[in-house]
């Protein structure tokens, strides 16, 4: 995906947790003649996943890619590299996101290899209404060795 027009991307400037969603649905009532796509993590989504529910209600068309490592993988990669891998607290018991958008009346799908990605979307963006692509990555997934979090002071 490209970003070749001026405000075609957006991001949190002072951290991101549950902000996507809620985010994209603005957006898109902002600009209903464009599709939004928001890209969360799981942890980030499921605060706010209840959201998904006035998405379906409302009809608002947003498209929610979610990658699932059941974690909050932020803080599991802190816990990695700053705490010799003492783990507490950081991994989720996820349910099918896919089936959940379906359970609420959106379109729902679930990739479990890269190589589904790309039509997934097109699918979902496809659609009259509402979306989520739940992309499963191993729950261990995450920085590389050598782009480590800052230590905690």
């Amino acid at each position: 995906m490209s970003f070749d027009r001026a405000r075609s991307h957006y991001g949190s400037a002072g951290g991101a947790m549950a902000w996507g969603l809620p985010a994209a649905m603005g957006m898109t009532l902002a600009r209903p003649e464009e599709r939004v796509v928001a890209l969360s993590g799981d942890g980030s989504f499921w605060m706010v996943a209840q959201d998904f529910e006035t998405c379906v209600r409302e009809r608002i068309p947003v498209t929610n890619l979610v990658v699932n490592n059941f974690a909050y993988g932020n803080t599991r990669d802190r816990q990695r590299f700053a705490h010799d891998e003492r783990y507490s607290g950081v991994f989720l018991d996820n349910p099918d996101f896919a089936a959940f958008a379906r359970m609420l009346g959106g379109y729902g799908a679930r990739v479990t290899r890269d190589t589904d990605l790309r039509a997934t979307i097109d699918d979902a963006l496809a659609q009259p209404g509402p979306s989520i692509i739940d992309i499963v990555q191993d729950p261990m997934e995450g920085l590389p060795s050598g782009l480590t979090p800052l230590k905690a002071r």
